[in-house]
């Protein structure tokens, strides 16, 4: 069995997951910004 969680465990875990969270949505803005500029770099390159 597990020993039950100090209250400062229980701040830090709940802390840890707001930075998931950002974490992830930043990735996906990341992501989207990404294939937002290979798309102009392709289409710079048809353009030419």
């Amino acid at each position: 069995m597990d020993p039950p969680k100090t209250r400062r465990e229980t701040k830090k875990t709940k802390k840890e997951k707001k930075s998931d969270v950002y974490s992830a949505r930043h990735a996906r803005i990341m992501s989207e910004t990404a294939l937002k500029t290979n798309a102009n770099k392709s289409m710079g390159k048809n353009n030419k």
